[in-house]
């Protein structure tokens, strides 16, 4: 982590793998809605990987925002350890989204929790009614300060050559 990422390439989710899966989730205890929910959301994913980090891609998530096209980055390591690590989620979605296009990590109300595995999720706005290009989430900053120097009492680590 906390360097360049290797290029991303298409991976095919097999039926076998999709089996494997319903085969593990039957084992668990998932019922059977939740069986038919899981193998239908995994039919619909695009799977990306890379030496490190494999990114499900759910090009079409519901959700609740009628203006906005929204993908959903579903990302876990190779290894399943945990991530977490800012500058590598940046990189995945500039990588296999763009680097103008914004994203957001979702902290939901408990009643929506989501955490069943070491999986970090994303969820990039693509397209705006009436925009033309990626659209800006109304949020956050609106100018640009990217550094490694320490201000103040701040630390930040050092950029990875």
């Amino acid at each position: 982590m906390n360097g360049k990422l290797n290029a991303f390439y298409p991976a095919t989710t097999k039926a076998a793998d999709i089996d494997a899966f319903m085969k593990e989730a039957v084992e668990a205890g998932y019922s059977a809605d939740e069986l038919n929910a899981a193998r239908e959301w995994m039919a619909k994913q695009e799977i990306f990987l890379n030496d490190e980090y494999q990114v499900n891609i759910d090009k079409n998530p519901a959700h609740g925002f009628t203006q906005f096209d929204i993908w959903h980055l579903s990302i876990k390591r190779i290894d399943r350890d945990i991530i977490h690590d800012w500058r590598d989620l940046q990189q995945i979605k500039n990588l296999l989204v763009g680097p103008e296009y914004e994203a957001i990590e979702v902290y939901p109300a408990e009643s929506r929790l989501m955490d069943s595995a070491n999986q970090y999720h994303l969820w990039v706005f693509v397209a705006c009614k009436n925009v033309e290009g990626p659209p800006t989430i109304p949020i956050g900053w609106t100018t640009r300060l990217v550094t490694d120097k320490s201000i103040g009492d701040s630390i930040n680590r050092p950029f990875d050559k």
